[in-house]
């Protein structure tokens, strides 16, 4: 799926298919951790889990 990047104040950002932020159970103001893979030609976009406290 292609996207544009647009701009987000003094930023940059890419907006996330409704479909997808259902699927990882996502909403306004999740957090997510965004890296390079090991060749660094690709940005990986994970979502972060807490761990439940026992």
């Amino acid at each position: 799926m292609h996207r544009k990047l647009c701009s987000i104040g003094n930023s940059q950002g890419v907006s996330i298919p409704r479909e997808m932020i259902e699927k990882l159970n996502l909403s306004v103001g999740s957090e997510v951790d965004v890296t390079l893979d090991k060749s660094g030609e690709r940005i990986i976009l994970e979502p972060v889990r807490s761990i439940p406290r026992v």
